[in-house]
């Protein structure tokens, strides 16, 4: 089930943290619509978990989400500042959004 407060609105996420763990694993704190997620992934791969308590993400929304963290990953030969790591999923995501794509779709009933 995605949550309403992200399924009301097109959502933009930002990068508040990134922790680096052991076998090149990364941890993520991001800013979805104003509450924070954690994320584990392993660098320049897809595979984004989240690892907080909150309600879980989308499928869909966890899938964009890995994919424009994993592409600024690929990008770059170390991990940016915060600042430049935004700056590109916000480039990211406004590109995707002009041509309409949202990773999640509307649930009706």
């Amino acid at each position: 089930m995605i949550r309403a407060d992200i399924d009301i609105k097109t959502y933009f996420f930002t990068v508040n943290q990134v922790t680096k763990e052991k076998d090149n694993k990364l941890i993520y704190g991001i800013n979805l619509n104003n509450t924070s997620y954690f994320l584990s992934k392993t660098t320049g791969v897809k595979d984004a978990i989240q690892l907080d308590d909150k309600l879980p993400l989308g499928a869909e929304i966890i899938k964009e989400i890995n994919e424009v963290i994993t592409s600024i990953e690929l990008k770059y030969k170390k991990l940016p500042s915060l600042r430049k790591f935004n700056t590109d999923i916000f480039g990211m995501l406004m590109r995707l959004r002009q041509f309409g794509i949202n990773s999640f779709k509307k649930v009706t009933g």
